[in-house]
């Protein structure tokens, strides 16, 4: 069934609300309407949502009427239409209308809470004073008087403030502190100060402190006096937020422009004992409010306190001072203030300023010459830069970055020169060589490309690599030449560099520069050209290459078959055939490179592709280089033909094992189509001798589609199957409290309710080789954050156990909901980081961990051991949940076997046969193989059929599962499907629904009779469009959940 997210329902019923016009004088049957929102289909609901939204506020009283339906799917629609019409009256002449009937429904939903709520945020964007007396006289309300109070303070205005104040009077004088608290940080929210709220102030110190958050929000300097008499209060939380208040009062007075009011208070409150904070703030607001700020700012400066000095700083720089004046100050200072000064005098600029910062360059304090150079960065000088050139081989490496910023940004060639003569000097270290080298890339090339090219001669490989990196980065044609000369003197692993150096040159300017050279170049530079050329994939350029091939150098030949195998046109196969038999080596292997090149461009189904990769890997004269390609190509084809040459090759050493592993994963997927008893038996083998963990990821993933649970660590006694939630909470909440209540049994169907958000657990079976459970992939990739993972492991009896763990970051360890182990830190994951002692009893035990997130890679791992040995304990995952509730967890489905209408009428497979999922269901001669699928949601027990088998439309599909009930005789199939369903126990038909519709569970209860030991079922689901899926349960006969055991048909 198709479905429209609720959100485009909303702006679409929306807009249709505003043009259809609201209140409109017409009769309406608004019974049969809102009976609507109970229809059985999707549509029929949503048809209603849009007919009521189209009356408008006319339907209002009704449709608030059905919020308090028995039926939630009619509570639903009607919330969703509610917001609807009130959002489309907000503003309009429509708002009063809407006003008045949510003020009618709002007031007589004290004891329904779900009511209240939802009205009380509708009724806050219509009412006006008209609802101010009605509201009134539910202030006092048990109930609705904190709703009440809410909609008031939206509300607003004099009436509205005058309704708090009298209620909060009456709350003082009966001593009621709860309310007059409320009341007090009601009035504050509506930015008043009465005389009833600065009485608060002496009342008992929750009410004080109440009362001192709300008055400044007022912006009324009348109130100053009483709270600055608070100041002195002798409870310190009283006498700390009245210091606060003041300032927070005096910047409401700056901020509505009342500067003399602003500034009087501002230097009273310099008065009193603030912190330092404080005093920032209190010094700071004075001087933007023009008081004459000059000299405590200057104090201030020197005070050594960052706060105060961060303050300062930024305040002196709008009085304007002078460049000298500071210059003579930086002498004396320290820091914080040095700091400080030379930041100022980066901000106020000029010639002096740059002058007293150039004289600061060798500075030998490194954090002062950090801010010298971040100060100079804003006003960039040639002297300094070579200043700062000149210094770095003394520098503090973590500066350099800083450093050479700066003179990145300066432009000129005595500069460069400079950069030029510490790079050729014999004296500078190596790292700072690399430095340079890497800043002339950032210059212009008639400075640059002379220094590069002598580095790119070096002694030092990194400083080689460095200086071909940079004359890439130029991408200047004046690179070409000297780059020629030199790229066949590099090393092999250095001379592509010098190739991607001249290719990152434009074509345009590069190509007729590159011709030209090819003409009158050696041999070694000819294939360089080559090579440069063979970049630019230019059809043009065929001839060239075809040419070239037939040149007597083998390096110039080999270079023009790359370029050739780059441009694939008709007869360039059969060309690199023929030099794949030339007698020199480097001709021969350039030419079944290319023919390798021409095949990975080629469609994966190409039978030359499959063919050429074949050939490869039959050529004993292959390098194992070139093998390796030809697997990697195997494997993004996967044909079962590829097998009798990759398999015995499994056992090959180094990194081509995995290669191997890779390329028979995808061909155990086509291979178990037919024979899925080999398909595993590959895929096993890939574990075994895999290290790659993307390989055993493929094949542990094809074989949970045979059925079978690749447990790779388990044998070293990791555990392998985690419940894991999304990340809960940023990592601070995570490490100092629990969002989860945790507790000895923890249930992993039910989501953690937090903060108004659900987060659900999912299942994820680890199939790395060490145990380790990715938590970027299983919960999500973010930073500071925090979630758990939760496994059951069952002992057969009482014992005492050794947990070892590793993970990134930090994490709290739970055994039986007792916290055993906490180690909150950042580190990267390694083997085994921490010990910890733990009981388990005998039977069910669970361990939970709580896994904190600083940044890049999140994961954890837990292994037992038992007397230094591993314990291997069975562990308890999603099907064993599914089991014990009677629910169908796992099945084997076919791929598609036919359309919705055809398979209606007429079945290809025989219900009351043999199933055999190991063989495939043949139609029109075309296999359907079987495939082993698992439930989505263990809650409902659905299967979503578009998420195991994909989104697809009229067609149908058979599933199959055989189980053993706890009890034989009388029970109930309890079913939903989406579309149709046929079942069959036992070979019997005993239900059939044809219906477009949703999966709900329990649509269908069929009686049955279950045989002892095993029972087989069938069903066929049948798909229009959309969503398609089935849930299948078992119950006993007075419908509860009946446990079942789930047989493996894997083999």
């Amino acid at each position: 069934m198709r479905r429209v997210p609720i959100q485009a329902l909303l702006c679409t019923i929306l807009v249709s609300a505003l043009l259809a016009g609201q209140g409109l004088a017409q009769s309406y049957d608004f019974d049969s309407t809102i009976a609507g929102l109970s229809a059985s289909d999707e549509a029929g609901r949503q048809a209603a949502i849009e007919r009521l939204c189209g009356i408008g506020v006319l339907a209002l009283p009704s449709v608030l009427e059905a919020l308090d339906d028995g039926n939630p799917t009619v509570r639903q629609g009607a919330r969703a239409a509610a917001e609807v019409i009130v959002y489309g009256a907000a503003g309009t002449y429509n708002a009063p209308i809407a006003a008045s009937s949510l003020m009618t429904a709002f007031a007589t939903s004290g004891s329904r809470p779900w009511v209240r709520d939802h009205t009380m945020h509708l009724l806050s964007l219509v009412a006006s004073n008209d609802q101010v007396p009605a509201l009134a006289e539910l202030l006092d309300d048990r109930q609705l008087g904190e709703a009440a109070l809410y909609v008031l303070t939206r509300v607003g205005g004099p009436a509205s403030a005058s309704v708090v104040d009298g209620a909060l009077g009456q709350a003082l004088q009966t001593g009621d502190e709860a309310r007059a608290v409320a009341l007090v940080e009601g009035l504050g929210r509506m930015g008043v100060a009465t005389p009833n709220s600065i009485r608060a102030l002496d009342g008992a110190e929750p009410l004080a402190l109440a009362a001192l958050a709300s008055l400044p929000k007022a912006a009324d300097p009348a109130v100053a006096d009483d709270i600055l008499r608070m100041a002195s209060c002798p409870s310190p939380a009283v006498a700390e937020a009245a210091r606060g208040a003041i300032l927070e009062l005096a910047c409401s007075l700056l901020a509505a422009e009342q500067t003399g009011a602003a500034a009087d208070l501002f230097a009273k409150a310099l008065g009193l004992p603030l912190s330092v904070q404080e005093r920032a703030w209190a010094i700071s607001g004075y001087s933007r409010a023009g008081g004459d700020a000059e000299a405590l700012l200057w104090e201030a400066m020197g005070s050594g306190e960052p706060a105060l000095v961060g303050m300062a700083m930024r305040e002196l720089v709008t009085y304007g001072p002078d460049p000298l004046a500071i210059a003579d100050r930086v002498r004396t200072a320290f820091s914080p203030e040095r700091e400080g000064l030379i930041w100022m005098l980066g901000e106020v600029g000029g010639r002096d300023a740059v002058s007293a910062l150039r004289g600061l360059v060798g500075h030998p304090d490194p954090t002062t010459r950090r801010a010298v150079y971040t100060a100079l960065a804003k006003n960039p000088d040639a002297r300094a830069a070579i200043s700062i050139v000149d210094a770095l081989a003394a520098d503090d490496p973590a500066l350099r970055a800083e450093s050479l910023s700066l003179v990145d940004r300066t432009p000129g060639p005595a500069v460069s020169r400079a950069i030029e003569r510490n790079l050729k000097s014999p004296t500078t270290p190596a790292d700072v060589r690399l430095a340079l080298a890497t800043s002339l890339s950032h210059r212009r090339a008639s400075e640059a490309v002379e220094p590069l090219v002598w580095a790119a001669r070096s002694d030092n490989v990194e400083l080689r690599k460095a200086a071909l990196n940079s004359l890439a980065a130029l991408r200047d044609p004046l690179v070409i030449a000297p780059l020629l000369s030199l790229a066949n003197a590099l090393a092999p692993d250095e001379q592509p560099l010098a190739v991607a150096a001249i290719a990152a040159v434009p074509h345009a300017e590069a190509q007729p520069v590159l011709l030209r050279a090819l003409g009158t170049a050696t041999a070694p530079e000819a294939a360089t050209v080559l090579r440069v050329l063979a970049t630019y994939g230019d059809p043009a350029l065929r001839g060239t290459f075809a040419v070239a091939a037939r040149h007597a150098d083998g390096r110039v030949a080999a270079a023009a078959l790359s370029g050739l195998a780059d441009i694939p046109a008709p007869g360039v196969i059969a060309l690199l055939s023929s030099y794949a038999k030339d007698g020199r080596e480097i001709v021969s292997a350039s030419a079944k490179a290319g023919l390798l090149t021409v095949a990975e461009s080629r469609d994966p189904q190409d039978e030359v592709a499959l063919a050429t990769y074949h050939d490869t890997l039959a050529d004993p004269s292959a390098s194992m280089q070139t093998k390796r390609r030809a697997l990697q190509g195997v494997a993004r084809i996967g044909n079962p033909r590829s097998l009798p040459l990759v398999e015995p090759m499994l056992d090959e050493p180094g990194e081509v094992a995995n290669d191997v592993a890779a390329a028979l994963a995808s061909i155990a997927k086509a291979v178990g189509v037919t024979d899925r008893a080999r398909a595993i038996g590959i895929c096993e083998r890939i574990l075994r001798v895999s290290q790659d963990r993307a390989t055993l990821t493929s094949a542990a993933a094809t074989l949970r589609d045979f059925g079978v649970t690749a447990d790779i660590a388990g044998p070293a006694g990791f555990i392998t199957g985690w419940w894991v939630t999304p990340p809960i909470a940023d990592r601070t909440t995570m490490e100092e409290g629990d969002p989860l209540t945790i507790t000895d049994h923890i249930d992993p169907l039910q989501p953690i309710q937090y903060k108004d958000q659900t987060f659900p657990w999912t299942f994820h079976q680890v199939v790395d080789p060490l145990g380790v459970l990715d938590l970027e992939t299983a919960s999500a990739r973010q930073d500071n954050v925090g979630a758990y993972a939760l496994a059951t492991v069952v002992s057969d009896r009482d014992r005492d156990v050794v947990l070892r763990i590793g993970s990134d970051d930090g994490l709290a360890v739970y055994v039986n909901g007792e916290e055993v182990h906490r180690n909150f830190l950042d580190r990267a994951w390694s083997l085994d980081q921490d010990t910890v002692t733990a009981k388990l009893r005998a039977g069910d035990n669970q361990i939970l961990c709580k896994v904190t997130q600083g940044g890049a890679q999140w994961s954890v791992s837990v292994r037992v051991t038992e007397n230094d040995q591993p314990l291997v304990l069975p562990q308890k995952g999603p099907r064993s949940i599914a089991e014990a509730r009677g629910v169908i967890g796992a099945w084997w489905f076919t791929d598609r076997v036919g359309s919705q209408q055809g398979l209606r009428d007429a079945d290809v497979v025989d219900p009351a046969g043999p199933i055999d999922t190991a063989k495939p269901v043949m139609v029109d001669g075309k296999p359907a193989p079987w495939r082993y699928v698992q439930v989505d949601d263990l809650q409902t027990g659905y299967l979503s059929l578009r998420g195991a088998l994909g989104s697809q439309e009229d067609l149908g599909v058979y599933g199959y599962a055989e189980f053993t009930p706890a009890n034989a005789g009388r029970a109930i199939l309890s079913l939903g499907s989406d579309d149709d369903i046929y079942v069959w126990l036992n070979g019997e038909l005993v239900h059939r629904m044809n219906a477009t519709r949703a999966a709900i569970p329990g649509d269908d209860q069929v009686e049955v009779d279950l045989r002892d030991g095993v029972n087989t079922l069938l069903v066929k689901v049948l798909q229009g469009d959309g969503e398609w899926g089935i849930v299948a349960q078992v119950l006993d006969a007075s419908g509860q959940p009946l446990p079942i055991e789930l047989r493996d048909l894997t083999h």
